[in-house]
């Protein structure tokens, strides 16, 4: 039996499903005729959750608010400790964990008027296509290597080498962070994405990194760059400017900030596969290496500039 209430619930479920059914039909559709490989209806409920979630997702209302432009944190280096572990199990202060991150962390902090090189250290997701170790590889960006078989005992070796001190030692190999030769038999460049998914450090992230590392993956494979690799990726800092991703290609790295499916896109056709990084006030949040004045004189003409009478 319905009463007036029981139906309006009831109207307002059925509203809801068939919303929902029609927005997967829509996104599977659309990226049919894009040529893209359909994503099944998990991913795409997942996509559209983010999409109209006003607190966490692309829907909310700060997102694409900021003029972007000088929000990456100064750094010289960046180093990606890549663990198994997936992203919902990293604490909020991941390089305060035991082990390799701890060891890393600590070891920069002591020799920090040695390297003269301000060093950004993150979490990274191992990727075992990509021949990643469950323990014990980092990647150094810009300069794209990848070095094996860090541990605890030979920490001073890895500061050495990121502070370009000595040669290599205790038992440290380096390579190719990405799928070079793949790169190059295609014409393209190489390239790595990282996508901030912190949940425990901001549900924003936690909420939009998985997704939008999905699209990243079908937009390069559509792209014809599936040898470009997407890891999810702890804090890099500024959780209000999430989807927050890093595109390093050609020795540079490129920051951007609200970042949403149709951004991963263009970021993907435009700076991966074309080579012309998007800068933009509402999407471009600098660039690895430069200060931050630097990075906003590199945007200049590009931020949109306040409304008179604006604070």
């Amino acid at each position: 039996r319905f009463d007036g209430v029981g139906l309006e619930t009831f109207d307002m479920l059925m509203t809801f499903v068939l919303s929902s059914i029609v927005g997967v039909w829509a996104l599977r559709a659309h990226r049919q005729l894009r040529g893209h490989a359909v994503a099944s209806p998990t991913r795409s409920a997942r996509l559209s959750a983010a999409a109209a979630d006003v607190a966490f997702g692309f829907a909310r209302s700060e997102f694409g608010v900021e003029d972007l432009p000088g929000t990456c944190t100064p750094h010289d280096k960046h180093v990606f400790v890549l663990v198994a572990e997936a992203p919902s199990a990293w604490p909020a202060k991941w390089e305060e964990s035991s082990g390799l991150p701890s060891a890393l962390s600590n070891a920069l902090k002591a020799r920090k008027a040695e390297i003269r090189l301000k060093v950004k250290l993150t979490a990274a997701t191992a990727l075992a296509d990509a021949g990643d170790a469950r323990e014990g590889d980092i990647l150094v960006f810009p300069e794209g290597i990848r070095v094996r078989n860090c541990s605890v005992a030979n920490v001073d070796a890895v500061i050495d080498l990121l502070a370009c001190v000595r040669t290599l030692g205790a038992g440290l190999t380096v390579e190719p962070a990405g799928a070079r030769s793949a790169a190059q038999a295609s014409g393209g460049r190489d390239a790595a994405v990282f996508v901030c998914a912190h949940t425990a450090r901001d549900k924003r992230c936690g909420v939009i990194g998985p997704v939008l590392a999905e699209v990243f993956e079908d937009e390069l494979r559509a792209g014809g760059r599936s040898d470009v690799r997407v890891r999810l990726c702890s804090h890099v800092g500024g959780h209000k400017y999430a989807g927050n991703a890093i595109v390093y290609a050609a020795s540079e790295g490129h920051w951007y900030g609200y970042v949403d499916p149709a951004a991963a896109a263009e970021i993907v056709r435009e700076h991966i596969v074309r080579g012309t990084p998007l800068i933009r006030a509402k999407l471009w949040r600098g660039q690895v290496g430069l200060s931050e004045d630097e990075q906003k004189a590199k945007c200049d003409g590009c931020v949109t500039p306040c409304a008179p009478g604006a604070a």
